[in-house]
């Protein structure tokens, strides 16, 4: 069931392919972000470390990923809230990363799963395969 009125939870990889033009999935990802641009995103706090830290470490370029970051903190960049990890929120994810069969999941992953839950979506953007398949009945992947 697709429902565009609810938000989409936001992964670090689509973002990370997003900005960084050499990424594997770049192409994928700039189709992805154009076909959702207009609809409402949500993007943790934690996801965002996690796309500073990585696109930090594959181009070194501290002053524009500084910058980039800070669109996303300043809630310049349109239909896309930041929201903040709060201690419920880390319980939960705590508790889905514990309680995982295997160790496919980051915690970040699961952080994705519980402010999926929290704000009662079933979208979430992302091309991680792993997070796909443990979690397909419940959630629709767009990416």
């Amino acid at each position: 069931m697709k429902m565009k009125n609810k938000p989409i939870i936001l992964d670090s990889n689509v973002l990370i392919a997003y900005f960084n033009e050499h990424d594997s999935l770049h192409e994928r990802a700039v189709l992805l972000v154009k076909k959702i641009e207009a609809q409402q995103k949500v993007l943790s706090d934690l996801i965002l470390a996690e796309v500073g830290t990585v696109l930090l470490t594959k181009t070194k370029q501290i002053q524009l990923i500084g910058r980039l970051l800070r669109h996303f903190v300043d809630k310049q960049t349109k239909n896309t809230a930041l929201v903040f990890c709060t201690h419920p929120l880390f319980s939960q994810t705590l508790d889905i990363f514990s309680k995982q069969t295997s160790s496919w999941l980051s915690m970040e992953d699961c952080s994705i799963i519980a402010y999926a839950r929290h704000f009662k979506t079933t979208r979430i953007a992302t091309f991680d395969k792993g997070l796909k398949k443990m979690f397909v009945r419940e959630f629709e992947f767009l990416g």
